[in-house]
């Protein structure tokens, strides 16, 4: 589970949050350049954050924002890319050792010279891995957001006791202060049951025009970005606007269905059934959170926009979009080969390893068939470059590199027998001896691998 986390799932995500970064700020200075425009053109530019946040890959193009930045894209399928900027780190003690073998004057490169001891770091057991420790943290953050969430839905739910049921899938409640959307599949409206009439229409059509265009699903997906993310400074802001965004768009379209007299009423519900405060959750979507004062301030200041405004503000949000969700086309973050580099090439060969053999204790002494074992974890013991020879190779230097690492398994250690070298440290086990299963790692070009 450690190893998963701090070496696939918590790297991934930092790509995935330190892209979404940089699109966020383009989305920003965008957003800038569209303020008298409609507000559904900013509110469309969020789409391709929350895309970003969420997606990991994304399509291959020449016109791309992160191709500009120089931006490196592994290749997930022909089609698709991965952006990638973070490696698993290593102990520094377990880093690759590039000292060159000595060699004879005016000979060739001498051989290592071989070594019968296993060579096992003495201080790995006291290094502290700070990548798993940061994943870790990064995993409670997210689940304390998630059940943060969930109990404030769970209060919620308490104040609707005795709800009335008005029409269709509108409710009145006595204890809530504000109208609301609640719901994933069926999503209802839950109205104060102090409005008055007039304050009925528009604020009905307004919270229609939410589940219409499928509003309440993504603000789940808004915050599930957040939960992902939160130690993004940049994503919280991008939570933020991208509500308010999506209220403006909401209450410049109800002025435009209903005309510009309801204005007025409009804004005094506004002032009237304002919260005070910003819900960091997924659910409900409430009509008086984020910044009514400039809700009201957009309303009045709105005129109806020109045709040519409209044009240019859309075709500009295609591009930026476009711009932002290609990744670079034609990169990789290695060679022309399978591996990007040796740390790659070990990190993809320990995934792999899902079980090994071993010889199980029968009242202290080695059976006579040996078992299977499951891994649960792979920790790398030793990386070294053995050495390197220039002039046999049509491209690059050929590199030699040996590598050994232990693994963790589903059978406590005083069940398992040791012999010819094997040993046991911390759980972690040597099932082939001298000193950790040796793999030679590929025999290419640096530029090949």
């Amino acid at each position: 589970m450690t190893a998963f986390l701090s070496q696939t799932l918590f790297p991934t995500l930092l790509d995935m949050s330190l892209t979404g970064g940089i699109v966020i700020l383009c989305v920003l200075a965008a957003r800038l350049a569209l303020k008298r425009a409609p507000k559904i053109f900013s509110y469309a530019l969020w789409a391709v954050v929350l895309f970003r946040l969420l997606c990991p890959v994304s399509l291959s193009a020449g016109f791309s924002l992160l191709g500009a930045l120089n931006a490196t894209a592994r290749q997930a399928s022909p089609v698709v890319s991965t952006v990638t900027y973070v490696r698993p780190a290593q102990p520094a003690e377990l880093q690759p050792q590039t000292e060159l073998p000595a060699s004879q004057p005016d000979g060739p490169v001498s051989q290592p010279a071989a070594t019968s001891a296993p060579v096992v770091p003495e201080q790995a057991k006291e290094t502290v891995d700070w990548g798993a420790v940061a994943a870790w943290v990064w995993l409670v953050g997210a689940a304390a957001m998630a059940g943060y969430s969930m109990i404030a839905l769970f209060r919620l739910r308490r104040k609707l006791v005795g709800v009335f049921h008005l029409v269709d899938n509108i409710y009145l409640a006595d204890y809530i202060s504000t109208p609301f959307v609640l719901g994933l599949v069926r999503p209802r409206i839950y109205l104060p049951s102090t409005l008055t009439r007039r304050e009925l229409g528009c604020i009905i059509r307004h919270e229609r025009y939410h589940i219409r265009h499928g509003d309440h699903v993504v603000k789940i997906l808004a915050f599930i970005a957040l939960c992902l993310h939160w130690f993004n400074p940049l994503v919280w802001v991008a939570f933020v606007l991208a509500g308010r965004d999506m209220e403006m768009r909401c209450d410049e379209a109800v002025v435009k269905a209903m005309g510009e007299e309801v204005k007025a009423d409009y804004s005094a519900a506004l002032l009237a059934l304002s919260t005070g405060r910003l819900t960091i959750a997924g659910t409900p979507l409430a009509f008086g959170e984020g910044d009514p004062k400039g809700r009201i301030r957009n309303l009045l200041g709105r005129k109806q926009p020109r045709l040519w405004l409209s044009v240019a503000a859309g075709l500009a949000c295609g591009v930026v979009i476009a711009a932002c969700a290609a990744n670079p086309a034609g990169q990789s973050t290695g060679g022309s080969g399978r591996y990007e580099s040796m740390e790659d090439f070990t990190q993809q060969t320990m995934a792999a390893v899902k079980e090994v053999t071993y010889t199980p204790l029968d009242n202290g002494v080695p059976a006579q068939e040996e078992r299977t074992a499951q891994v649960s974890g792979t920790k790398l013991a030793r990386l070294d470059k053995m050495g390197e020879l220039e002039g046999l190779a049509s491209e690059g230097v050929l590199e030699a590199w040996i590598f050994q690492y232990l693994v963790q398994i589903d059978v406590p250690p005083e069940q398992v027998a040791l012999a010819g070298g094997m040993y046991e440290e911390d759980g972690w086990f040597d099932l082939e001896g001298q000193g950790g299963p040796q793999h030679r790692g590929p025999a290419l070009p640096r530029r090949q691998l």
